[in-house]
């Protein structure tokens, strides 16, 4: 009896507590409502909120401003809403290994203005309404975990997995406003994210963008990166900014990956990064120490500027090895065989600090950005490979051939300029249109369709081994040593 009776008196002094804060009017419309444990525990200020138990009714949480949450274990939470407004705080502390899911279930989307600050734990948001990260927002990452903010609905299953899903909300929609900071690592997923400019970053940060359209729920293993979503997503920059913080990665993932008009971004700390998952880039003008774009499909880039400062550039097709070495486009098989990782690089610019690399199971580089003489298509400090084949190494081993699949490099109407330049793939090669590859050193030009031993990005045999087709027509090729290796190769 005495142990029940404890229950009891905890259980009303946490009732006494809410009601208290609810009528004396210490939280409002801008800090989260009606919070409910469904899983797991919470403590603020000494006293213990848990899931309700039988026929009882939840104690509801109401914070005020500058309040702390010690999350005990894997937690959920259900609010009616949840908002952070201008100048209130809130601070969330785990274990170090730990999630608070926080879902919102009132129909309203979520507002961030103010601080959201974590400790040792993994946060999540999923407010299918939406979600703002506004001017004057601060979320804060300290001593590890993470923050996710998915514009979704969330699920829990009896062994505390969760899954996320969006079933073609067009309220999927997560912004970040000009005037926020991030500090951490902090990931977005929903149908459609727009990120303003002048958002400033603080210490290692990751701001991960993930769109999509997921019809079957996505499972989320908190604290671990949610690489797609599905198809149909698209993520817009909006105006200019610099990003002079150290070690920021900028991370997306979605269909469409665009910029409006005018819009740039520019990451200038030496430990920075960009990588770009997207079918279509357009219209993208980044600059950073080393930049990736790639897909596993096929990808399009047209109208975009591209620029490492301090590394690579790397615009892919296909799946990397773990080690990050090797490209493995991939193939479908319908009755027949056809490539399915192309990549068209059209009327955009690539600027490389060391190399340059393109590569899938078809390339096809054509065009310069708005057409300007002085914009080389690709232009590299060290090397250039455009290669095609069933694996593609970037360094060094064997461009293997892609069998009973036909695979083609065009380039077309480009400039391309490097130390040693490689245009190297299993089938036909073609450069056409005017084109001009103007290499320091060595230009190779290799076709064949057995294997290529490939060595610093080069063909390493410059023999009479190479078997498929070459075509140069009325373009011009420029190197200290020219090597066109292939079975037929016609000059026009």
């Amino acid at each position: 009896m005495k142990k029940n009776r404890q229950k009891i008196g905890k259980v009303t002094l946490a009732t006494m507590i809410a009601l208290a804060l609810s009528s004396t009017g210490v939280f409002a419309a801008d800090l989260p409502v009606n919070g409910s444990v469904t899983a797991g525990k919470v403590t603020i200020d000494g006293v213990d909120y848990i899931p309700a138990v039988g026929n009882n009714q939840p104690v509801y949480i109401n914070p005020a401003t500058g309040k702390t949450f010690t999350v005990d274990g894997n937690t959920v939470i259900d609010w009616t809403s949840f908002d952070i407004g201008s100048g209130k705080a809130l601070s969330f502390v785990g274990s170090g290994s730990n999630y608070l899911l926080n879902r919102v279930n009132g129909g309203s989307a979520s507002g961030i203005y103010g601080a959201l600050n974590t400790q040792n734990l993994h946060f999540i948001l999923a407010n299918p309404s939406g979600i703002t990260v506004g001017n004057g927002a601060s979320l804060n990452v300290i001593d590890g975990g993470s923050i996710l903010l998915a514009a979704m609905s969330a699920n829990v299953n009896g062994s505390g997995n969760i899954s996320v899903g969006n079933h073609n909300n067009g309220y999927s929609i997560v912004n970040f406003e000009s005037g926020a900071s991030i500090n951490g690592s902090v990931t977005a997923m929903g149908k459609t994210i727009n990120v303003a400019d002048g958002i400033t970053f603080s210490g290692n940060a990751a701001l991960k963008l993930v769109a999509g359209t997921q019809y079957n729920n996505t499972n989320v293993v908190p604290g671990n990166d949610v690489q797609t979503i599905g198809g149909g997503g698209t993520i817009t920059f909006s105006g200019s900014s610099t990003i002079n913080a150290d070690n920021v990665t900028l991370s997306t993932n979605a269909e469409n990956v665009t910029m409006t008009t005018g819009g740039k971004r520019v990451l200038s700390g030496a430990g920075s990064k960009v990588n770009i998952g997207t079918a279509n880039l357009q219209n993208v003008d980044i600059t950073a120490p080393e930049i990736t774009v790639i897909n596993g499909g096929n990808m399009t880039v047209s109208g975009s500027r591209i620029e490492s400062t301090v590394g690579d550039v790397r615009v892919l097709s296909g799946s990397l090895t773990n080690d990050g070495a090797t490209l493995k486009p991939s193939f479908g098989d319908y009755g027949y065989y056809y490539p399915a990782s192309k990549v068209s690089l059209t009327n955009s610019t690539i600027t490389a600090k060391k190399d340059a690399i393109v590569a899938g199971s078809d390339v096809i580089v054509s065009g310069k950005l708005n057409s300007s003489p002085t914009s080389p298509t690709i232009k590299a400090t060290g090397n250039v490979l455009i290669a095609a084949g069933e694996t593609v190494p970037l360094g060094d081993g064997d461009l293997k051939r892609a069998g009973k699949y036909n695979t083609y490099i065009e380039v077309t109407d480009a400039d391309i300029q490097g130390k040693n330049i490689t245009v190297a793939g299993n089938n036909n090669v073609s450069i056409t249109g005017e084109s001009l590859l103007k290499a320091t050193d060595n230009l190779n030009v290799a076709s064949s369709g057995n294997d290529i031993a490939m060595l610093n990005g080069m063909p390493k045999n410059l023999d009479r081994s190479y078997t498929e087709d070459i075509t140069v027509d009325d373009s011009v090729l420029q190197g200290t040593n020219i090597n066109l290796l292939g079975g037929s190769i016609t000059v026009k």
